[in-house]
């Protein structure tokens, strides 16, 4: 094994960077941090402040998996993928919850889900434990 010089870069493979980014965005965006948009009902962006872009998209267009982590430059050129993926056992990948996870996140704030939702609520009254219970039988 080579040794490494104190203080030299580690090179990892694109994809540990990619699902390190992947949940970094979803903490950042269940955080408040970030603002997505939406660029078609299935696809989502985040512009960085150096004008990277992030996208995030079901590739089928459903709503579903599979799903695939996008960055662009500021030219919007394509420099880097991660996709749902699974094996040749039908194992998922391992990134593939990263993926997932991020696409929800970005998904609910593009959208406003979580406002539109807390709108909702409030609007209606509240329901007993009991009542709740009762009407899920």
């Amino acid at each position: 094994m080579p040794l490494r010089q104190k203080g030299a870069a580690t090179m990892e493979p694109p994809y540990e960077r990619l699902v390190e980014l992947s949940h970094r965005l979803r903490a950042a965006t269940d955080a408040g941090q970030l603002e997505w948009t939406a660029e078609e009902d299935t696809a989502f962006l985040w512009i960085g402040a150096g004008g990277a872009i992030v996208g995030v998209r079901s590739r089928d267009r459903d709503g579903e998996e599979p799903y695939e982590l996008e960055v662009f430059t500021a030219a919007r050129q394509k420099v880097e993928s991660l996709s749902s993926e699974w094996t040749a056992d039908e194992q998922p990948a391992p990134w593939n919850d990263a993926v997932a996870r991020l696409y929800r996140a970005a998904r609910r704030r593009a959208l406003g889900v979580d406002t539109i939702l807390q709108d909702l609520l409030a609007q209606l009254p509240p329901v007993s434990d009991e009542a709740a219970s009762r009407s899920r039988r």
